[in-house]
């Protein structure tokens, strides 16, 4: 006080928990020793089904700590840190055989800001996943089919160029392990690390905190048409995937459908633009049928089942299911048949029993990454004139990053498209006088008049 005799106002504030002031200006009669404001979102849950013979469990954890302290660096400089983490187990068993798998994604990042004004130093950003699995009893073949996409992806110089293949890898290691029993690993354990670059994350400090700005628009068209690419990828990763079944025909649609943003679907036809990131998906076919009835998902199917019938051909005995992907007419209509296939007869509304599924995944996913995109761009608007806000905004957008990108994209896409005509049999729902778990079957499924390959919806089980 004998420094500024006005300082009991400030001094009333900071009793009150206002610590603003001080932490945005530097003040006459004020030493700032060490001073920390910061905001935690901390989530847990916990799910698990026991049955006879089988057990499954989820758990996943996710923490998000975001901090503000004011240091002098020229001026009155605000240090923002968030440290948000994500961690996802599963454990799966089926009879005697049980694995266990824990992904985990982390975010550390150090962002200075100037007060007073929106100024903004070069953030220090690392981001890193890790994935570990353990199984009592893994084969070989599942070894290689879980590591097979992972060195695609992250280590593809490892194997190409004249190196030996993966396969022949994991054949040593099975060879290591048991001369006299290959093929069955027995207790293994795996952990696969990766980290992303620092400039992955220049272009998240420059996004809107409007949701409709164009760059979503393109954020969309994007996961859009790689994830049109990765799941049918990952599905087909064995020739006997490609089965025409429900799910096989139904997947090969999904990644034939052309990226889009929101449209009004008159005609079942592509129509205006509505101003939506995402096409809709709420029930209707009208929109889905439109995307169908576009030459682009005309050459992008023909250009799939081509592919694969290519691929059967070359192999003895899948030769015959190689002519379901011969592409005719016929084929075609069976494929878009199964894609619009609903689970239930009693629910008219309801998406299609597979393709729905991965729709709303995709939308889901996409609007948590604009939505996690927003946060940050809150965060930096508040950074430099609102502590309390700007912190409170940096642990929101930890927690929806790590959401985002672990908990909803790090789960198996695959394995729930596999299972779903699992799930489509089982939630029938039983009758007196029928059986629980019905089958579904198509009424019709024809072409449009003057169209060979257009289709309507009309389907029920």
């Amino acid at each position: 006080f004998a420094a500024n005799a006005g300082l009991l106002p400030v001094l009333q504030r900071a009793i009150d928990g206002d610590f603003q002031q001080l932490l945005l200006q530097p003040i006459p009669g004020v030493t700032i020793n060490t001073a920390t404001l910061s905001h935690d979102i901390s989530r847990q849950s916990h799910s698990d089904l026991t049955m006879p013979y089988v057990d499954l469990s989820k758990d996943d954890v996710s923490d998000s700590l975001a901090s503000v302290s004011p240091v002098e660096d020229r001026g009155r400089v605000l240090m923002y840190k968030v440290d948000a983490s994500d961690e996802v187990k599963n454990h799966t068993g089926f009879f005697h055989a049980s694995s266990v798998s824990d992904g985990k994604l982390a975010l550390v990042a150090n962002i200075p800001v100037k007060t007073g004004i929106t100024q903004f130093s070069d953030p220090s950003v690392s981001c890193g996943y890790s994935l570990s699995k353990a199984s009592v009893g893994m084969a070989a073949k599942q070894l290689l089919q879980d590591m097979q996409p992972l060195v695609n992806v992250y280590m593809p110089s490892l194997f190409d160029d004249g190196k030996p293949a993966l396969a022949t890898w994991v054949d040593a290691v099975d060879n290591a392990v048991d001369l006299n029993h290959t093929g069955i690993l027995g207790q293994t354990l795996f952990s696969f690390d990766v980290s992303v670059p620092p400039s992955v994350f220049d272009p998240w400090f420059k996004t809107s905190a409007n949701k409709t700005d164009p760059q979503y628009f393109q954020l969309s068209l994007a996961v859009q048409k790689q994830l049109r690419k990765w799941i049918p990828f990952y599905y087909f990763t064995s020739p006997a995937a490609y089965d025409a079944g429900i799910a096989a025909d139904a997947v090969l649609a999904y990644g034939a459908l052309p990226p889009h943003n929101g449209f009004d679907p008159t005609g079942r036809v592509i129509g205006k633009a509505n101003n939506q990131i995402y096409f809709n998906v709420d029930g209707s076919l009208d929109a889905l049928v439109a995307l169908m009835n576009t030459a682009d998902f005309d050459n992008a199917l023909g250009a799939a089942m081509q592919s694969a019938a290519t691929m059967l051909r070359s192999i003895e005995k899948f030769q015959d299911v190689a002519n379901q992907y011969a592409v005719n007419t016929v084929n075609i209509q069976r494929i878009a048949r199964h894609a619009l296939q609903k689970p239930d007869t009693d629910n008219s509304g309801a998406l299609p029993g597979i393709l729905g599924p991965l729709l709303l995944f995709e939308s889901n996913l996409i609007n948590s990454i604009v939505g996690a995109a927003v946060q940050l761009a809150k965060f930096r608007t508040a950074a430099g004139i609102n502590p309390t806000d700007a912190v409170n905004q940096l642990s929101s957008f930890g927690d929806e990053f790590v959401q985002t990108f672990n908990n909803h994209l790090g789960g198996n896409q695959v394995a729930e498209v596999a299972t779903a005509p699992a799930r489509l049999r089982v939630a029938s729902r039983s009758r007196p006088g029928t059986r629980a778990g019905r089958t579904c079957h198509v009424e019709r499924c024809r072409p449009i008049p003057a169209h060979d390959h257009r289709f309507d919806a009309a389907v029920r089980c």
